[in-house]
């Protein structure tokens, strides 16, 4: 859009700059004429976005564009993830108590203690799968590194009562260490995959706390003395 005018009011300026930010092309021009000799000529003065500064404007507006599609973005996240707990969490409390006197949250991840400081059971949910997982993550990485190896040293004992091989993360250059279930292929922001992300949630939860319980309270009760 090109505007033509004389001169422009500050009430026209600024509503052409705030239809800048929200991705309008449009200019406005100082008209003004004069006359030499016989002649008369008209002359032309872009003001808004002056052509100096053009370029960053435009860039500028686009920016604020991008930033105001990403606020919208995450609160459209957090609601579907809210909604998503919202559900999940009376289908799940029918198997498992974890979750019984938790809130639904905006975030990706629901946590629930296990009993034992900085060790939790969490449900994940992201845009590629589903996951139950046991995280320590206290205070210290020391501390940490040293609850994670004494569980693996009942690995196999570990997962012959969980009934299938889980994900063993020591993950050495962090503070946390991880011991997770998970089902790919799944994702968050498609509904027609929240039953089967519900299901496996209700179905691997219950199993994984009654695995991990004995082995917390034995590993809590070793670190204390």
């Amino acid at each position: 859009i090109m505007m033509v005018a004389g001169s422009f009011r500050k009430e026209v300026t600024s509503t052409v700059l705030w239809l800048i930010n929200y991705g309008l092309r449009i200019q406005c021009f100082k008209a003004t004429p004069f006359k030499m000799s016989d002649q008369l000529f008209l002359n032309f003065d872009q003001v808004i976005p002056m052509r100096e500064a053009e370029d960053f404007i435009i860039s500028m507006a686009q920016k604020n564009r991008d930033n105001i599609e990403k606020q919208e973005e995450v609160k459209t996240r957090h609601k579907l993830r809210r909604e998503f707990w919202t559900k999940m969490i009376p289908v799940v409390s029918k198997t498992c108590r974890l979750y019984q006197n938790v809130s639904p949250s905006k975030d990706h991840w629901l946590s629930a203690g296990s009993g034992m400081s900085g060790v939790a059971y969490n449900c994940v949910v992201t845009k590629s799968y589903v996951r139950v997982e046991l995280t320590i993550s206290g205070k210290t990485q020391e501390e940490n590194k040293e609850i994670y190896d004494h569980l693996i040293e009942k690995k196999e004992k570990i997962e012959t009562t969980y009934g299938e091989p889980l994900v063993w993360e020591r993950m050495d250059d962090k503070r946390m260490s991880r011991i997770k279930a998970e089902k790919q292929g799944l994702s968050i922001f498609n509904y027609e995959d929240w039953d089967e992300m519900i299901d496996f949630l209700k179905n691997t939860l219950p199993k994984f706390e009654l695995t991990f319980k004995k082995e917390i309270q034995e590993v809590n009760r070793m670190i204390k003395n």
